[in-house]
């Protein structure tokens, strides 16, 4: 069954399925540098998650390039598609389930905050050069981090 579902993503979605092949590692590696430091002291989260937040990019972009979302979609109705097109990778692509976790964490269990400013973001190409938005979304999950004790 999940070879059929694989074949079927590939077939109809190739570059939104080429895009996730690359977003979900990218999940798994922010979800285990979560709270850890190099030898040196230097964040590893961070760049993790920057990773994952330019692959997310690339799987918005790709999503329209097959045509799953279009421009006149709003930022809410691209978000219910991307959440369509992850839960249908993850039952064909089971074995990532850090990455998956930590995708429902920060992206889902968080009432889609940070999704929604990416997107949005993203839908509207808008002109942050300096990325504010994914620096602000990076210091809250480290302050929940913090509160959370991990």
């Amino acid at each position: 069954m999940q070879f059929e579902m694989r074949q079927q993503m590939q077939n109809i979605l190739p570059n939104t399925h080429n895009a996730l092949t690359w977003l979900v590692p990218a999940l798994e590696k922010a979800a285990q540098n979560l709270g850890k430091k190099s030898l040196f002291g230097k964040d590893k989260f961070t760049p993790a998650y920057e990773m994952v937040v330019q692959h997310l990019g690339t799987c918005i972009s790709s999503m329209a390039q097959d045509g799953i979302i279009g421009q006149s979609m709003s930022a809410a109705e691209v978000e219910e598609e991307f959440f369509k097109v992850v839960t249908f990778f993850s039952n064909a692509y089971p074995n990532w389930q850090d990455g998956y976790a930590f995708f429902k964490a920060v992206f889902i269990d968080q009432n889609n905050s940070d999704l929604h400013q990416i997107i949005n973001y993203l839908v509207l190409a808008g002109t942050d050069t300096d990325n504010t938005i994914v620096k602000k979304i990076i210091s809250d999950i480290l302050d929940m981090e913090k509160q959370q004790g991990i």
